[in-house]
Protein backbone atom coordinates (compact mmCIF):
# COMPACT_ATOMS: atom_id res chain seq x y z
CA UNK A 1 0.00 0.00 0.00
CA UNK A 2 1.12 3.28 -0.25
CA UNK A 3 0.83 3.77 3.29
CA UNK A 4 3.89 1.62 3.61
CA UNK A 5 6.33 3.96 3.18
CA UNK A 6 5.05 6.47 5.56
CA UNK A 7 7.27 7.31 8.81
CA UNK A 8 5.67 5.37 11.41
CA UNK A 9 5.20 7.89 13.93
CA UNK A 10 3.05 9.73 11.15
CA UNK A 11 0.63 6.90 11.11
CA UNK A 12 0.32 7.13 14.44
CA UNK A 13 0.30 10.64 15.69
CA UNK A 14 -2.70 12.03 13.36
CA UNK A 15 -5.54 14.11 13.63
CA UNK A 16 -7.69 11.36 13.66
CA UNK A 17 -6.14 9.45 16.77
CA UNK A 18 -8.42 7.82 18.99
CA UNK A 19 -8.86 9.63 22.36
CA UNK A 20 -7.97 7.83 25.69
CA UNK A 21 -10.91 8.95 27.68
CA UNK A 22 -9.18 11.38 29.71
CA UNK A 23 -11.20 13.86 30.07
CA UNK A 24 -14.24 11.25 31.03
CA UNK A 25 -11.87 10.32 33.62
CA UNK A 26 -11.24 13.70 34.85
CA UNK A 27 -14.63 14.93 34.66
CA UNK A 28 -13.50 17.46 31.82
CA UNK A 29 -15.71 16.68 29.04
CA UNK A 30 -16.87 20.68 29.11
CA UNK A 31 -13.42 22.21 29.87
CA UNK A 32 -10.99 23.72 27.01
CA UNK A 33 -7.90 21.31 27.70
CA UNK A 34 -4.40 22.42 27.76
CA UNK A 35 -2.22 19.41 27.42
CA UNK A 36 2.36 19.83 27.94
CA UNK A 37 3.91 16.54 27.26
CA UNK A 38 7.74 16.92 28.83
CA UNK A 39 9.46 15.56 31.16
CA UNK A 40 9.64 17.93 34.57
CA UNK A 41 13.06 19.28 34.60
CA UNK A 42 14.14 23.06 35.50
CA UNK A 43 14.46 23.39 31.32
CA UNK A 44 11.32 22.56 30.62
CA UNK A 45 9.77 25.97 32.09
CA UNK A 46 6.70 24.23 33.39
CA UNK A 47 6.92 26.30 36.66
CA UNK A 48 6.11 29.28 33.99
CA UNK A 49 3.12 27.28 32.76
CA UNK A 50 2.18 26.71 36.10
CA UNK A 51 2.25 30.89 36.89
CA UNK A 52 0.81 31.22 33.40
CA UNK A 53 -2.92 29.42 34.76
CA UNK A 54 -4.22 32.24 37.29
CA UNK A 55 -4.51 35.16 34.71
CA UNK A 56 -5.87 32.19 32.02
CA UNK A 57 -8.12 30.90 35.03
CA UNK A 58 -9.80 34.11 35.32
CA UNK A 59 -10.47 34.82 32.09
CA UNK A 60 -11.68 31.66 31.17
CA UNK A 61 -12.66 29.15 34.08
CA UNK A 62 -13.17 26.61 32.12
CA UNK A 63 -9.69 25.74 30.74
CA UNK A 64 -7.46 22.30 32.51
CA UNK A 65 -3.96 21.78 32.18
CA UNK A 66 -2.77 18.14 31.97
CA UNK A 67 0.84 17.77 32.68
CA UNK A 68 2.26 14.37 31.13
CA UNK A 69 5.78 13.44 32.19
CA UNK A 70 7.82 12.88 35.20
CA UNK A 71 11.02 14.45 36.55
CA UNK A 72 12.78 15.64 39.55
CA UNK A 73 10.49 19.00 39.80
CA UNK A 74 6.67 17.04 39.87
CA UNK A 75 6.45 17.29 43.67
CA UNK A 76 7.73 20.63 43.86
CA UNK A 77 5.65 21.33 40.83
CA UNK A 78 2.11 19.91 42.67
CA UNK A 79 3.06 22.34 45.78
CA UNK A 80 3.07 24.94 43.24
CA UNK A 81 -0.42 24.64 41.75
CA UNK A 82 -1.26 24.30 45.01
CA UNK A 83 0.24 27.60 46.24
CA UNK A 84 -0.77 29.06 43.44
CA UNK A 85 -4.97 27.73 44.34
CA UNK A 86 -5.22 26.23 40.55
CA UNK A 87 -4.67 22.59 41.80
CA UNK A 88 -8.32 21.29 40.59
CA UNK A 89 -7.36 23.10 36.96
CA UNK A 90 -4.21 21.12 37.26
CA UNK A 91 -3.32 17.27 36.54
CA UNK A 92 -0.06 15.30 36.98
CA UNK A 93 -0.33 12.11 34.84
CA UNK A 94 2.72 10.95 34.51
CA UNK A 95 5.07 9.44 32.26
CA UNK A 96 3.09 7.98 29.10
CA UNK A 97 4.26 5.45 26.81
CA UNK A 98 5.30 6.83 23.09
CA UNK A 99 2.58 4.71 21.68
CA UNK A 100 -0.43 6.36 24.32
CA UNK A 101 0.39 9.74 23.24
CA UNK A 102 -1.65 10.24 20.39
CA UNK A 103 -4.90 9.31 22.43
CA UNK A 104 -3.49 12.26 24.84
CA UNK A 105 -2.99 14.60 21.96
CA UNK A 106 -6.36 13.64 20.57
CA UNK A 107 -8.00 14.73 24.15
CA UNK A 108 -6.83 18.63 24.12
CA UNK A 109 -7.47 21.47 22.76
CA UNK A 110 -4.25 22.66 22.46
CA UNK A 111 -0.29 21.79 23.08
CA UNK A 112 1.70 24.09 25.28
CA UNK A 113 5.55 23.78 25.30
CA UNK A 114 6.58 26.63 28.26
CA UNK A 115 10.45 25.28 27.54
CA UNK A 116 13.52 27.54 27.79
CA UNK A 117 16.33 26.07 26.05
CA UNK A 118 15.52 22.93 23.09
CA UNK A 119 16.81 21.74 19.86
CA UNK A 120 13.80 20.58 17.38
CA UNK A 121 10.79 19.33 19.59
CA UNK A 122 9.89 15.87 18.46
CA UNK A 123 7.00 16.42 21.14
CA UNK A 124 5.94 19.36 19.61
CA UNK A 125 5.64 17.43 15.89
CA UNK A 126 4.13 14.97 17.36
CA UNK A 127 1.05 17.46 18.58
CA UNK A 128 0.98 19.32 15.26
CA UNK A 129 0.81 15.88 13.29
CA UNK A 130 -2.00 15.93 15.75
CA UNK A 131 -3.75 18.72 14.56
CA UNK A 132 -3.17 20.97 17.98
CA UNK A 133 -2.42 24.13 17.59
CA UNK A 134 0.60 25.29 19.56
CA UNK A 135 1.65 27.58 22.46
CA UNK A 136 5.58 27.76 22.20
CA UNK A 137 8.34 29.82 23.50
CA UNK A 138 10.68 31.77 21.64
CA UNK A 139 13.86 28.96 21.22
CA UNK A 140 15.28 29.33 18.26
CA UNK A 141 14.58 26.12 16.89
CA UNK A 142 10.96 26.76 17.38
CA UNK A 143 11.52 29.31 14.09
CA UNK A 144 12.35 26.48 12.21
CA UNK A 145 8.84 24.81 12.08
CA UNK A 146 6.82 27.41 13.85
CA UNK A 147 4.88 30.46 12.25
CA UNK A 148 3.04 32.79 15.04
CA UNK A 149 -0.57 32.89 13.95
CA UNK A 150 -0.64 29.83 11.78
CA UNK A 151 0.20 27.24 13.86
CA UNK A 152 -0.28 28.70 17.51
CA UNK A 153 1.75 31.45 19.44
CA UNK A 154 4.90 31.98 20.30
CA UNK A 155 5.57 33.61 23.77
CA UNK A 156 8.65 35.05 25.40
CA UNK A 157 10.45 32.19 27.51
CA UNK A 158 10.35 32.21 31.11
CA UNK A 159 8.01 35.09 31.12
CA UNK A 160 4.14 33.17 32.67
CA UNK A 161 2.72 36.79 31.81
CA UNK A 162 3.54 36.09 28.24
CA UNK A 163 2.39 32.60 28.32
CA UNK A 164 -0.55 33.20 29.47
CA UNK A 165 -1.24 36.21 26.80
CA UNK A 166 -0.67 33.12 24.45
CA UNK A 167 -2.85 31.14 25.94
CA UNK A 168 -5.46 33.38 25.64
Amino acid sequence: TANKHVNPRLRRFRPDATPMAMRRKLGWERRTVLVATRNLEPVYGTNFLLEALPPVLKARPDAALIVAGDGSQRACLEDLAGKLGIADAVRFIGYVPNGDLPGLLAEADYYVKATISDGTSRCMMEAFACGLPCIVTDVPSIFEWMKEGVHGAVVRRSDGADLARGIL
